[in-house]
């Protein structure tokens, strides 16, 4: 469901260029505009007119920024794509609005300003939305637009939100990637002629995969007291772990959940709960 912006307020008599402009045709319509540098509807420029009539009425996404303040207005396709910063913008300078961003937009802007237009395909940008950071990707196109003596006189853009196919591509990579290794590792380990043979192919696998910088096997004792390494592979500049070595030092919390017959996985020694604050250095 979307929000009615214009909800509660009084029906108007909508100038024509306005006529075919939806719901925020409607809100520019019933806006005091007169304390602005417009100053009241019936005294906008042509081009202006003519180039919101354009934009309302288009079904995608899009947007002007107009004048030397580029003050903003958009059309109904762009209140569910952009979200939170559209809120109360129509009419506000453009820079304003998107200060989080402005310094990646403007030369676009500028760019468009001199006549020349622009296109980009899944830009990544990071929006404040519900008042979190969010990675986000667009796909839009800036160009300007003139008056009837050449003269350029706002920027347009027609935007797409494509955060969703973005990163449903990102997971469908990682996905694939997933299945490659497992056809790799599965392949490398029926060469495997023994257990230390298999285990040092593993190792190998898993380290390049994960990028680790140690991978290896290690055996407890019944108390799970001490660790036992009997080989691994470490990458290039990392050092061996191979030997015996005190569980005590990884810490008593990680020691009780093995005790306790848990798997543990620790992604970040230093942060994990488990073994945050302990002395072990590799």
């Amino acid at each position: 469901m979307t929000q009615n912006l214009t909800e509660g307020v009084p029906a108007p008599n909508m100038p024509g260029f306005l006529a075919n402009g939806g719901e925020m045709g409607a809100l520019i319509s019933a806006k005091d505009w007169s304390g602005t540098s417009l100053g009241a509807l019936e005294g906008w420029p042509s081009a202006l007119k003519s180039t919101l009539a354009t934009i309302l009425s288009c079904p995608q996404s899009m947007f002007l920024a107009w004048g030397p303040d580029l003050l903003f207005f958009f059309n109904d396709a762009c209140c569910p794509v952009m979200r939170a910063p559209f809120y109360g913008a129509m009419g506000r300078p453009f820079a304003e609005l998107w200060s989080q961003v402005w310094a990646e937009i403007e030369p676009i802007v500028n760019k468009a300003l001199a006549g020349e237009g622009s296109s980009f395909v899944n830009m990544p940008f990071t929006l404040t939305r519900d008042g979190n950071d969010e990675a986000t990707w667009w796909s839009f196109s800036y160009f300007p637009m003139r008056d009837e003596s050449g003269a350029v006189t706002c920027v347009s853009c027609l935007c797409n939100d494509t955060t969703q196919q973005v990163l449903l591509a990102q997971r469908l990579a990682i996905e694939q990637k997933r299945q490659a290794f497992r056809v790799e590792f599965g392949d490398a380990l029926r060469d495997a002629s023994n257990p230390d043979t298999l285990m040092a192919i593993a190792a190998e696998k898993l380290g390049l995969h994960l990028q680790a910088g140690c991978v290896g096997y290690a055996e407890l004792d019944a108390l799970c007291e001490w660790v036992q390494i009997y080989q691994d592979w470490s990458a290039e500049g990392s050092p061996s772990l191979v030997g015996s070595l005190r569980l005590d030092d990884f810490g008593a919390a990680m020691i009780n959940e093995l005790r306790e017959g848990r798997t543990v996985a620790v992604s970040d020694r230093v942060t994990d709960p488990l073994t945050a604050g302990e002395a072990y250095e590799a």
